[in-house]
């Protein structure tokens, strides 16, 4: 005898409603709302990843400069204020648990070395 399985999309469409949402409200927050004055370069929120348990989420981001070191200020101060991005999210969408936030860049070719890079001293 041969068992049929059936799919729910549902939970897979409430999973990407959830990461489109949490995308478009860091975006927002990002644009409007940081006054961190690390962030020099455009920034584009390109897509959300959730973790299984929805603990975390994994923010793609693609940060536009001119210099590298204002690239990997910017990628500075936007993982300092995850915490603070993550609470004002969870409470515009109403979540019970806001999901942690970390930025990833996008891994293009000219912007490969400046994926781990760390911005050089001044002096």
């Amino acid at each position: 005898m041969i068992k049929k399985t059936f799919h729910n999309d549902n939970s897979n469409q409430r999973i990407v409603r959830y990461e489109k949402n949490i995308q478009r409200e860091i975006s927002e927050i990002i644009m409007k709302e940081i006054k961190d004055p690390g962030i020099n370069a455009l920034t584009s929120v390109l897509s959300v990843k959730m973790s299984k348990d929805y603990e975390v989420a994994y923010v793609k981001v693609r940060i536009f400069g001119s210099d590298k070191k204002d690239i990997v200020k910017t990628l500075d101060a936007l993982r300092r204020s995850a915490g603070y991005i993550s609470s004002v999210a969870g409470s515009n969408l109403g979540l019970r648990r806001c999901p942690e936030i970390r930025f990833e860049p996008v891994k293009d070719d000219e912007y490969f070395t400046v994926w781990l890079a760390k911005p050089e001293d001044d002096n």
